[in-house]
């Protein structure tokens, strides 16, 4: 089973992801099996509701001996359009949400 994860996550993104991980490990043991059957994923795909900048309009100065600042790659494969049918899946199998 192949992923994509982004290479550069935002703090934003990494504290989210954390956040999320305790409450979910927090409400796991109260009631394991119902969880398990409640409990609903997406893939690990980013959607972000913004258009991404073109090359030019990320274009910033840097001082002379500083290094650019990094930046993730972006195939056309991973590019997502906001109206693309997002799918979920839990325990019992897919949920299809627009």
């Amino acid at each position: 089973c192949a992923r994509w994860v982004p290479r550069l996550l935002t703090i934003e993104q990494k504290q989210r992801r954390e956040d999320v991980s305790i409450e979910c490990s927090a409400m796991f043991p109260s009631n394991k099996a119902e969880f398990l059957h409640r409990f609903i994923t997406m893939d690990e795909t980013w959607l972000h509701h913004f258009t991404p900048e073109t090359k030019e309009q990320s274009k910033q100065w840097i001082k002379k001996g500083e290094s650019a600042p990094k930046k993730a790659i972006l195939r056309s494969s991973t590019v997502l359009t906001i109206n693309r049918v997002s799918k979920l899946l839990n325990i019992a199998g897919k949920i299809v949400l627009n």
